[in-house]
């Protein structure tokens, strides 16, 4: 049964979409699908930012339905805030940076 997500503000999208740019910029494998949404398509890291940045697309609606969800509490996991979700995309980034210096 689908479950009801909260809606993303503007500046969320952004901060979300600036995040996975920077993160499929930086990925080593970044033509590999990683992921699968819900029509099941696979996304690489490169579609995930090109859907991030196309929020209103079939693919953007789904990534950001991804993103919500992950804000809803479960008692399954730990809830997190999107800035700690964003923060593990960071962390990846830099540490992706550091090993091609």
């Amino acid at each position: 049964m689908p479950q009801d997500v909260p809606s993303l503000s503007e500046s969320q999208r952004l901060r979300i979409a600036e995040t996975m740019r920077a993160w499929a910029e930086s990925h080593p494998s970044r033509n590999l699908p990683i992921i699968q949404l819900a029509d099941g398509s696979e996304l690489t890291p490169l579609d995930m930012a090109v859907a991030a940045a196309e929020p209103d697309s079939r693919r953007g609606r789904l990534l950001y339905r991804v993103f919500a969800a992950a804000l809803i509490e479960d008692k399954i996991e730990p809830l997190e805030t999107l800035e700690d979700i964003l923060l593990d995309y960071w962390r990846d980034v830099e540490s992706w940076r550091s090993e091609r210096r």
